[in-house]
C-alpha cells in the first residue's frame, strides 16, 4: 500500500473511531473532504466497507440527518444534550 493510500486509511479509521462506522462511504469522504470513489477503494483495501452503512436507492432520496445533525435539530427546536467528545471519550 503506497504512503498516500496508508495515510488516507488512517484518517478514514479515525473519523469513523470518532463519528461511528454506520454512515455511508459518501458521509465519511464528505467528512474528510475527499473523494468518494478513493474512500470506497481504501475501505475496500482495508475491508472496512461491511463495516460502513451501506448506500441504496431509498438513502440517495432521503436527506441524511447525520449530515448536520445540528442544524437538523435546531431547525426543529432540540438540542444534543451533550457533546461529540463526550461520546469519543
Amino acid at each position: 500500500m503506497r504512503p498516500a493510500t496508508m495515510a488516507l486509511a488512517y484518517r478514514i479509521w479515525g473519523d469513523c473511531r470518532l463519528h461511528g462506522w454506520a454512515r455511508t462511504v459518501a458521509e465519511i469522504a464528505e467528512s474528510l473532504g475527499e473523494d468518494a470513489d478513493r474512500v470506497r477503494r481504501v475501505a475496500q483495501l482495508k475491508d472496512w466497507l461491511r463495516r460502513m452503512r451501506a448506500t441504496s436507492d431509498r438513502d440517495r432520496e432521503t436527506p441524511l440527518l447525520t449530515a448536520d445533525i445540528d442544524a437538523q435539530l435546531d431547525r426543529l427546536g432540540g438540542a444534543r444534550h451533550y457533546g461529540i467528545e463526550d461520546l469519543a471519550a
